[in-house]
């Protein structure tokens, strides 16, 4: 699970291969939801990254 500093994660609310949602609370008491890229948002950054770092190689 994530680990954030000020924050205790509790559950996690949603995942799908675009993004995880998790819920917690913050130090001073508020309750947060924390969204996350999935493993397909993640490769999907990545490629583009790749692809941005090749052509401009070129």
């Amino acid at each position: 699970m994530v680990a954030l500093p000020g924050i205790a994660i509790q559950d996690k609310i949603y995942k799908s291969s675009n993004s995880l949602v998790y819920g917690g609370i913050r130090n001073d008491g508020v309750a947060i939801a924390i969204k996350l890229p999935g493993v397909a948002g993640i490769v999907h950054k990545c490629s583009g990254i790749a692809l941005e770092h090749f052509l401009c190689i070129f």
